[in-house]
């Protein structure tokens, strides 16, 4: 095998591991792994929603690197194609909408249970504790989540008073 064949290999086994760990990042991520990606997001972080694309960009380079491996053929040039020209647009497109298959559960209920200014406080109280918050189990986590709406109605009730007066 030529040098040059053999840095190909190196390039494409480092290709295969940066699409496998994009993957393996976002669906962990999806099983509630990771809670700490969405405090980043909600501060200064450019750009926002940015792991919303690491699904279809890991599978993109997946199929780029498998496409070497296959005989000259058109099975080869389409998922070389596919996977080059699919996963990019495809993962900015998934940046930008932010699909709900890609949201863990505990957003989704969040998202589906409170209303925006609840969810920014829980957040908010979240970047205070973020070293707590991203080490919770689910059952302390929801514990966690139900005594800071109950402040957060509490202080929104005590404002309210407050105005009435």
């Amino acid at each position: 095998m030529s040098n040059g064949g053999v840095r190909m290999e190196a390039i494409n086994s480092i290709i295969l591991i940066m699409g496998i760990a994009l993957v393996v990042q976002a669906l962990r991520i999806k099983l509630g792994y990771y809670r700490n990606v969405f405090l980043r997001q909600r501060g200064l972080s450019v750009p926002k929603y940015e792991y919303y694309g690491n699904l279809p960009l890991g599978i993109g380079l997946i199929l780029a690197v498998l496409s070497t491996l296959i005989e000259e053929s058109l099975l080869r040039d389409i998922l070389f194609y596919i996977g080059i020209f699919g996963g990019l647009p495809v993962g900015l497109l998934f940046m930008v909408l932010k699909p709900n298959f890609l949201k863990p559960r505990w957003l989704l209920d969040w998202e589906a249970t409170y209303d925006q200014a609840t969810i920014d406080y829980l957040f908010e109280q979240a970047r205070l504790n973020a070293e707590d918050w991203t080490t919770y189990t689910p059952e302390l986590f929801e514990r966690w989540v139900q005594d800071v709406v109950r402040r957060y109605e509490e202080q929104q009730r005590r404002e309210r008073e407050v105005d009435r007066q």
